[in-house]
Formats: C-alpha cells, structure tokens, sequence
C-alpha cells in the first residue's frame, strides 16, 4: 500500500488515474452521488476544483414513485467506507461503490407495506461495519403498524442495531413526518432481548409511540430539515460584554419544519371580513382611501370608503386609521423536538408567495443558530433570517 500510494504521489503511470487514485486514498476526492426520481437513475458527479462538474458514472433505476438514497457519513477516517452508499427503489435496494459506480451488493426489503421512515445509522465498531452482503451503510425502518426491520435485512445488522439500542443511556428514537396529514410521531425503538412484554415488532425490537404533533389542516408541509450530526460544538455558552454567560440551547434532536397556508387558507381570509375570525380584516389597497367593514352591513354592500386622515387627526372617542395594509401570515418556521414531538418555537412571515412544489426554503442549523432565507415578493428580494435558542445566563457574579 506504501509503495502504491508513493507511485500515486509522485505521478508515475497514467496521470489521471494516479491522480484519482491519490485523491482517493488521501481523502481529497469530493464527489457528489445525485439522484434522480424523475430521470430514474444515480449520477456520480466530481465536483473537485477545474472538474467542472462532470459525470463520473450513471446508473439507471427501475421506474418507480419512490426512490431513496441512504448514507450515514463516518466521524473517524479509518471507520470505514464512507464512499459507499445505499439506494433504494421499489421494493429493492442496493450498496453502491460512489468513486466507481460498482454494485457491491443488493437484495429485497422486507415484504411489508406502509414504510414511513428510513434513518442510516453507524455500527458500533469497524468489526460489526460490514453486513452479511458486504455492504458498510446500514438503515433502520419503521413501518405504519410501528414495526422495525434492518437494511440489509441480517443477523450482523440486526446485532450492530442492538449494541446501539443499549449503548443509548437515553433511548433510541426514531420519528416520521407525514407531509400529507401534517402530522409528526415520535416513536422509541427497544431490544426485547430483556423479555419486553410491549412487543409490537420484529427481529428482537419492540417500539412504543412517545408523543404526536399534528401542524394545522389550514397548512401544508414544506420541508423539514436537521442539523449536521458530526457537528462538534465549538462552546456551550455565549461570553457577553460584562463577562456574563448566556446558555446556548444545544440539542441534538431538534428539526425545522417549514409550513405554508394552503391556497384555500389564503381564499378564506381573503374573503373574510371579521377580524376575529381570522388573522386580518383586509383593507383596500387604495393608498388614498381606506375601507371600513362593518358585520351590520349586507353581503353586497361589502365596504365604505372615507378620506384617509393624518396621524393624531381624529376626534375623542375615534379610532385611529392604519398607516399601512396588514398583511396575512403565510410563511411558518416550527422548532421541533422530535424526541418529544414538541414544538418549542414559532415564527411566521408576511407577503411571501405560495411555494409550490420547486421553490424551495434554504435551512442551515448550526449548534444553536437557525439560518434561513424565503422570498419576499413584496420587495422583490430574498430575506435572511438568523434565530438563536438560549436556554439561560450565569451572571458575573
């Protein structure tokens, strides 16, 4: 390996491949594995500095609604296999080698209906790293009737999923977002190798479901996002100006989800005229003049229009005229413990047009920043916005 790796290093042989080789094995290779759900295929794209984003390899998919790429990135850089992916698609799936495109293993999921979730996890050491299939990814599933299976679906990967169960002094938890319902379940997954008498699943795991939030019908799920689970915390605590601490709210199982109104939502408050039925009374967008609604006048005589008056020009007992249009909150950013299911903060956002299925809402979660950004198409520009959770102080003294 020595004298390979010094033939690489130096340049002899093939330029190209000794370069690749190098970036390889010194850990300088960046590549990219895309997939593609409307295409049908994986994409190995070298996005290394002077690559120009060319296509490595390609790997065309069976045609399906649902594709999935599961990859659990490795903390160490001799654990194992980090260029290694597992793709799943209709029924099957497949251990892929990302530098070459190489199908290293493949098999069949379990033949159960109402899969909600899929997380990769790391096995516990190098030694348990590798299935039966020689596949280093490993993935645990959760079904709608809260029963887990492994991925590969054997001994070796069952046995790695146990070790992790009980190495967790605070439990293992998995969690499912349906984007339809809107509705997010928290669930804990335990060994029955202790005699669990709750057994509601397979292969040695019993779950049981620990909490429930469920988003408003009047909202759609967008997307949720997670924070980066190699991150190392820099700081527990922010130093201020007079030496006093603020507590930073550091938790590993918090997530963003990002909801919009519904167009329905959106017609609904539009047309409504009590205030305490919904957000606003919507005004008239006439800068000169301004409606007044009133619940004592018909359905067709839907508003009156008088002169606007200056600021602090009324008369005793009036109220005083809005300066500006309310506007309905359309965009919602929820803080999410997904352990408890709880949502711990909430923020919504004006004059944002609705999203569709191809704009999307940029998250970064970063210790305990909360960085996002969303289109504003009043002003006709992207916002930023920066949240930080604290969780309390020390004072100086």
């Amino acid at each position: 390996f020595i004298s390979q790796s010094v033939q690489h290093l130096i340049g002899e042989g093939d330029d190209t491949n000794a370069a690749s080789q190098r970036d390889i094995q010194f850990g300088f290779s960046k590549l990219a594995v895309a997939l593609s759900s409307k295409g049908h295929a994986v994409y190995g794209l070298d996005v290394s500095s002077g690559s120009q984003n060319r296509v490595l390899w390609t790997l065309a998919l069976p045609q399906s609604d649902k594709h999935a790429l599961v990859h659990s990135t490795a903390t160490t850089l001799h654990h194992a296999n980090n260029d290694e992916v597992l793709i799943v698609n209709d029924g099957r799936w497949m251990c892929l080698n990302a530098n070459s495109g190489t199908v290293l293993s493949r098999g069949l999921l379990p033949p159960r209906e109402g899969l909600v979730q899929m997380v990769p996890f790391r096995p516990t050491s190098d030694a348990a790293a590798v299935s039966e299939g020689g596949c280093h990814q490993h993935a645990v599933l959760l079904y709608e009737d809260g029963s887990v299976n492994t991925l590969p679906s054997d001994a070796t990967v069952e046995k790695s999923l146990q070790k992790i169960i009980h190495a967790a002094n605070n439990g293992y938890y998995l969690h499912a977002l349906d984007k339809h319902k809107g509705l997010l379940t928290s669930t804990e997954v335990t060994s029955t190798s202790t005699d669990n008498p709750r057994s509601t699943g397979n292969l040695g795991f019993s779950t049981q479901e620990v909490g429930q939030l469920q988003f408003s019908p009047q909202e759609r799920v967008v997307s949720i996002h997670y924070p980066n689970p190699d991150e190392i915390v820099q700081t527990p605590v922010t130093i201020l100006g007079d030496d006093s601490l603020l507590l930073k709210y550091l938790n590993p199982h918090l997530a963003v989800v990002v909801t919009e109104l519904t167009d329905e939502a959106r017609k609904e408050y539009e047309q409504e005229n009590d205030s305490e039925n919904g957000f606003v009374s919507l005004l008239s967008k006439n800068t000169d003049t301004m409606t007044v609604q009133t619940t004592e006048q018909n359905t067709n005589d839907n508003s009156q229009k008088q002169k606007r008056k200056p600021m602090g020009a009324t008369k005793p007992g009036e109220d005083i005229p809005p300066t500006t249009e309310p506007s309905i909150p359309t965009l919602f950013i929820n803080v999410i413990d997904t352990v408890s299911a709880k949502l711990l903060y909430r923020i919504s956002h004006t004059n944002v047009a609705p999203l569709g299925d191809t704009t999307k809402i940029p998250v970064s979660i970063s210790e305990n920043w909360i960085l996002y950004s969303y289109p504003n198409h009043k002003t006709r520009r992207s916002d930023v916005v920066a949240l930080t959770l604290h969780e309390g102080m020390i004072d100086k003294h």
